[in-house]
């Protein structure tokens, strides 16, 4: 039943991210930015991932501290970028480790999802964010999917004014850091 639930919501993640393209396309995508603890997000991302992770026997880390401050994100699309990014490496890692990071940086909180799959080559670091582009590397097509998961998850990120990169190694693994402002609240009262 966990596998069955876990599946269904990974597929509704999938239909909310052609739904959510559909919508930043005609610039009509809302958000609901408020406090969010991201320590409560990772972990709820983390939850639905769990079978998953399982199935590949891969080990996952979340080292997003506690006491970290809120974030002025919308809480669901903050939840799809971390759904994205840690199905995205779970996807890419046969076996290993996947870890999750996060530390306050000025105004932004920087998150990092570091995984010890396949890796990247850096002359593909700018198409693998573009709308339904896909690396092919003969290692890679195994691996299928849509090609949507990585474009949503900038434009997400972006909308939330922060922005995301990627340092990768070829059979090392890869880092997508991404920043998410600090609660508006936190930096008034800081």
């Amino acid at each position: 039943m966990k596998i069955i639930s876990s599946n269904a919501k990974r597929l509704s993640s999938l239909i909310n991210d052609i739904l959510d393209y559909s919508k930043m396309k005609n610039n009509e995508l809302s958000m609901n930015k408020t406090d969010v603890n991201i320590k409560k997000v990772s972990s709820h991302a983390i939850n639905i991932t769990r079978p998953m992770i399982d199935a590949k026997k891969l080990k996952l880390y979340d080292n997003i501290p506690d006491n970290l401050p809120p974030v002025f994100a919308d809480e669901i699309r903050l939840e799809q970028i971390f759904l994205n990014l840690v199905g995205n490496a779970i996807k890419f890692t046969d076996t290993g480790r996947i870890e999750i990071f996060a530390e306050q940086s000025g105004n932004m909180i920087e998150v990092t999802v570091m995984d010890s799959g396949i890796g990247i080559p850096e002359n593909k670091f700018e198409e693998i964010f573009m709308l339904f582009q896909q690396i092919d590397m003969t290692s890679t097509r195994k691996y299928g999917g849509t090609g949507i998961g990585l474009s949503i998850t900038k434009k997400l990120v972006e909308l939330h004014g922060g922005n995301i990169r990627l340092e990768s190694k070829i059979g090392k693994g890869s880092r997508f850091i991404f920043t998410i402002p600090v609660s508006v609240m936190k930096n008034i009262t800081s």
